[in-house]
């Protein structure tokens, strides 16, 4: 069911928040009138998202999210068509295994949690996955615009820029899409003061990635912190991260841009869009266990992997890689905000069974993030040094 009684205290009137200052006080800061009661809360986004998002500021709230439902609906349906042509003969033959296929993504908790709560998750997958579909049709400068739209938006595609960066078949597209990265804020200098670029990304980011939430962020970081208390002991409360573990963080997403670059030069080699859509899940399957801040409706940007993975149970594959996608897939369809039960605590181990529980959206995304770059991880490293098959010993 969707909440049409959304109120300006909802994460969708906070996304509204900066947009709606600008128009009412353009001289104050958004970030300084939409705070919150702690540095987590309040509009957390890009300076430049504030023009992008006005069109549904001015309106009233209920308004504004009838018609950002009604443009994710459209555009989660477009994601299903990306994918469709880039998952090429892969993707079901039989119409039941379609539809299927379809239902078990749609019907997952974090699709309905972005849809119900008024969040953008859905535009930003489709900020990944359509340059990438664009970029084998030859769409370079389009494919930038998009990713650079999405990256004022949220900024998690920075990382995919980084990603056709080391890649020559999208080094056009990664090249187009700083260019457009840049004339969108040159743009934004019209309606938003430069002192606001400055004031993000010097004082406001850096300190709102100092915090994670052990207990409702679902990163590798809040899991560790999890594992480290237990569920019996837990603070469900803002943790500061220890400068080791932003460390640990940060080698875990250049790690996972390494992955994902292996995996994309070797789709290439083999001129295969089905790997490069991997490449793609293996990127968007780190940035969630790396995001201190990743919630539970941000799984949104798992759905690539678990289509991949899902597609692969129509193959002659092991007993024990099904139940892994099984579990996978079944760890994402429980809603997050599903308590374990107290009576199961009682029993031997229950603290630990529950502690796994609350862990079981990061455990899905390393068990997803394993299958697919061991799928192929020997030909990924291969392809390092021989650029073409046939030279492959």
């Amino acid at each position: 069911m969707l909440n049409l009684s959304i109120s300006p205290t909802s994460d969708f009137g906070l996304i509204l928040c900066g947009s709606r200052s600008i128009l009412t006080s353009p001289l104050l800061s958004p970030y300084q009138i939409c705070a919150g009661s702690n540095p987590l809360s309040g509009f957390l986004y890009p300076p430049l998202s504030i023009l992008f998002l006005i069109p549904l500021a001015v309106l009233k709230y209920q308004h504004a999210y009838i018609l950002l439902t009604t443009l994710s609906l459209f555009i989660f349906a477009y994601i299903f068509i990306a994918m469709r042509a880039l998952l090429q003969e892969y993707w079901p033959t039989h119409k039941l295994g379609r539809w299927g296929l379809i239902c078990l993504i749609a019907s997952l908790p974090s699709v309905m949690q972005t849809l119900s709560g008024g969040h953008l998750n859905l535009i930003i997958l489709a900020t990944f996955l359509l340059p990438l579909l664009f970029s084998n049709y030859h769409l370079p400068r389009i494919s930038g615009l998009i990713i650079a739209i999405g990256f004022w938006m949220k900024l998690y595609p920075a990382m995919i820029i980084a990603l056709f960066l080391l890649n020559k078949k999208f080094y056009a597209t990664a090249i187009w899409s700083i260019f457009f990265v840049l004339i969108l804020a040159l743009i934004g200098l019209i309606w938003i003061p430069f002192s606001l670029q400055i004031e993000y990304f010097i004082t406001f980011l850096p300190n709102m990635t100092k915090y994670t939430v052990p207990g409702n962020s679902e990163s590798i970081i809040a899991q560790i912190f999890f594992l480290n208390a237990g569920i019996e002991k837990m603070e469900w409360t803002i943790q500061d991260i220890p400068w080791y573990l932003r460390i640990l963080n940060s080698g875990l997403l250049v790690l996972g841009l390494i992955l994902s670059a292996l995996r994309l030069r070797n789709a290439v080699v083999v001129s295969h869009t089905f790997m490069e859509l991997e490449a793609l899940a293996i990127l968007l399957l780190t940035i969630l266990l790396g995001s201190p801040l990743a919630w539970g409706h941000h799984f949104v940007l798992a759905i690539p992997a678990m289509m991949l993975l899902l597609i692969e149970l129509n193959k002659q594959i092991s007993l024990i890689k099904q139940l892994i996608i099984a579990f996978c897939w079944l760890s994402l369809a429980i809603p997050n905000w599903t308590q374990f039960p107290s009576i199961l605590l009682e029993l031997p181990g229950g603290s630990f069974v529950a502690t796994l529980f609350y862990m079981r959206y990061a455990l899905s995304a390393i068990c997803m993030l394993g299958l697919l770059v061991a799928r192929d991880f020997i030909n990924d490293i291969r392809h390092i040094y021989y650029k073409h098959p046939a030279n492959i010993p």
